[in-house]
C-alpha cells in the first residue's frame, strides 16, 4: 500500500492492488472504462526471481490514482475493484 503521509506535491500514478487473476481483473476493469495496467509481468532475462516476486508478478494490478482522476471517478473505480474480490 501507499505510505500514509506522502510529501507535498507527491501524487502516485497508480495504486497497486492484489487480485486473484491479474489479467482477468485488468480485462474486467478495462471493459468498464477503467485503465488498469499490468506492469512487471516478466522478470528481466538472466535474473531469476524468488517465489515472492513471482507471486507479485501474477497478482499485483495497478489502478489509476493520479491527479487527473476525479473524486467521482475514484468512487467508481473503488466500487468496481470491490466487485473483483481482491485477495
Amino acid at each position: 500500500m501507499l505510505k500514509p503521509n506522502l510529501g507535498r506535491g507527491v501524487c502516485p500514478l497508480f495504486l497497486p492492488i492484489v487480485v486473484e487473476d491479474k489479467h482477468a481483473a485488468a480485462v474486467a476493469l478495462r471493459r468498464q472504462g477503467i485503465c488498469a495496467v499490468e506492469f512487471w509481468n516478466h522478470e528481466a532475462p538472466g535474473t531469476p526471481s524468488g517465489p515472492g516476486a513471482r507471486f507479485l508478478r501474477r497478482h499485483v494490478l495497478e489502478i489509476p490514482l493520479h491527479q487527473d482522476v476525479s473524486e467521482e471517478q475514484l468512487d467508481t473505480i473503488a466500487r468496481r475493484v470491490r466487485e473483483l474480490h481482491p485477495i
